[in-house]
Parts: structure tokens; C-alpha cells; sequence
């Protein structure tokens, strides 16, 4: 078994991390159908508003945020 090289494990970790997005967003989508079909309500963000959404399909603001950060990848930023 050869060894692997940092650059072929940085490659690796690279291609393992492009997927985050898309696998995230089905467990979130499926964890909010599987709340919904319960019975329960579920909150979620669009844009600058915060919702909950009830089993019914209603939505009723709860908060606004500021809007999303475009953020540099590999870039550092400070959380308060």
C-alpha cells in the first residue's frame, strides 16, 4: 500500500467538502418534511426573514436577520 502525499490528501479533502452543500441540504429538507408530517412546526430562513411554518403550509415571520455574508472560502472572519 503505498503512501499518499499531502497534496493528494488535500485534493481528497477538497472533493469530500464539495459535496457538504448538496448532502446538507437533503438532510435538512428531509428532516423538515419528516417534522411537518408529525405535526410539528419547523423554522427556516429566507432571505432576511426567519419563518415558522406549520403543518398547514402557514408561515408567520418570527425575526429578520441581516442579510447573508459573502464570505471568501478559506477566508477568516470573527464571530461576536
Amino acid at each position: 500500500m503505498s503512501k499518499k502525499t499531502l497534496d493528494q490528501e488535500s485534493l481528497e479533502i477538497r472533493e469530500l467538502e464539495a459535496h457538504f452543500p448538496t448532502l446538507s441540504a437533503e438532510a435538512f429538507s428531509a428532516a423538515a418534511k419528516r417534522s411537518l408530517a408529525a405535526g410539528e412546526s419547523v423554522t427556516q430562513a429566507f432571505g432576511t426573514k426567519v419563518f415558522r411554518i406549520s403543518p398547514g403550509g402557514g408561515r408567520v415571520v418570527v425575526k429578520t436577520i441581516p442579510e447573508p455574508l459573502a464570505v471568501e472560502a478559506g477566508s477568516k472572519i470573527r464571530i461576536r
